[in-house]
């Protein structure tokens, strides 16, 4: 039904753009800009028994974007964004952070290409300040020596973090335009993590969700808040299928340079292993929880804050444990021009695999740090 709705969206906007379209409007030009994040990590890892760790890193995301934006004569405006990742750490991957065309209107936005889904786009998580979630468990979230932790992507509580079914992968995506304090988001992915065709009992398929947004302020408080609903089949070969439900919920307030809110993400795995018990082929399952909760405060051009994620998933179905994730992240950010910030950031990270009832360290690690970076946005 929903892949219908966005097909016949698609259609009826296609339609509206040839028939009303007018040569008189300019043509896209690209403007450059993009973001350059140097991180400067100090860090010492614990209860590794057969693996041992530098205590000094240095971390790079650096990103160069391309946008480019039109309005025709019949009011409809058509975008398009490149995002491309300036370092490359496999000799085949993709370099594109994000590429999608869209168009937009009084009747909402409509997507498509290499993006973040809808329901992401919406999703509101806890505050923080300098190094966010996803750089902690980047530079410092280290798995332990035997297994990997199933966990979220990058400590994302939405839709994407199923698998990582959002990300690198090609979608189509619908935002409305606000009903008072209300809007939905509609998102569809074809192909999990990927491009082209899914292959049928092989692959994370066929992602549908759908997401509701409140934005709102009740005298001298922002608040926002949503609730999304997403469905995946979840196909392996050989090892298992079922499929993903997810249901995330995030709210932010904001009051007087505070803002403090939280997400919960509770996926419903219902795989069937196809292999036997005990076999090293078992089927993983992403079934568990995730949420996190934190605060932020502004004053001038320095910022505070602190965020906590947690989570526990199944990971393989022929054990009864969980896979655990722990995050404590504390930082702090000073703007020193337009596009110059610098920051700190005290990390501590608890990564637990589900095996850890084997008795031994190789399956958990723990990580004391310290972030430091310049942020160049441009």
């Amino acid at each position: 039904m929903m892949k219908r709705f966005l097909i016949g969206t698609s259609a009826l906007i296609a339609v509206g753009t040839i028939a009303g379209a007018a040569q008189a409007a300019d043509p896209i030009k690209l403007s450059v800009g993009g973001k350059m994040n140097q991180w400067l990590s100090f860090a010492d890892v614990k209860d590794k028994v057969t693996t041992k760790y530098n205590h000094v890193a240095v971390n790079s995301d650096t990103e160069v974007h391309f946008k480019g934006e039109t309005v025709l004569d019949n009011g409809l405006k058509a975008e398009v964004v490149i995002e491309h990742e300036a370092e490359r750490t496999d000799a085949t991957a993709r370099n594109a952070n994000q590429q999608y065309a869209q168009l937009s209107g009084g009747w909402g936005a409509l997507r498509i290409g290499e993006t973040v889904n809808a329901a992401n786009r919406v999703h509101a998580q806890a505050p923080g300040a300098g190094a966010g979630m996803g750089d902690a468990i980047t530079i410092l979230g280290i798995q332990p020596v035997t297994g990997t932790v199933t966990s979220m992507t990058d400590g994302q509580t939405s839709v994407d973090g199923i698998a990582s079914v959002g990300v690198s992968a090609t979608s189509i995506d619908y935002v409305s335009p606000m009903f008072g304090p209300f809007a939905f988001g509609l998102t569809y992915t074809p192909h999990g993590g990927n491009r082209g065709l899914a292959v049928e009992g092989n692959s994370i398929k066929d992602l549908m969700g759908v997401a509701f947004v409140y934005a709102d302020t009740w005298g001298p408080v922002a608040v926002n808040a949503d609730v999304a609903w997403a469905r995946a089949d979840h196909e392996t070969s050989g090892t298992q299928n079922g499929m993903l439900h997810g249901i995330p919920v995030g709210v932010k307030f904001g009051y007087a340079g505070f803002e403090v809110g939280g997400s919960y993400f509770r996926i419903m795995d219902n795989v069937k292993a196809l292999a036997s018990a005990g076999n090293a082929n078992a089927a993983t399952s992403f079934d568990g929880v995730a949420w996190d909760a934190g605060i932020s405060y502004t004053t001038g051009d320095w910022k505070f804050g602190y965020t906590y994620f947690t989570s526990k998933h199944e990971g393989d179905v022929d054990t009864k444990t969980k896979d655990k994730a722990k995050v404590h992240n504390a930082g702090v950010a000073y703007t020193m021009g337009p596009g110059v910030s610098v920051s700190a950031n005290g990390v501590y990270t608890a990564f637990e695999d589900e095996a850890v009832v084997a008795t031994t360290n190789t399956h958990k690690s723990r990580t004391y740090g310290l972030i430091t970076g310049i942020q160049l946005t441009f």
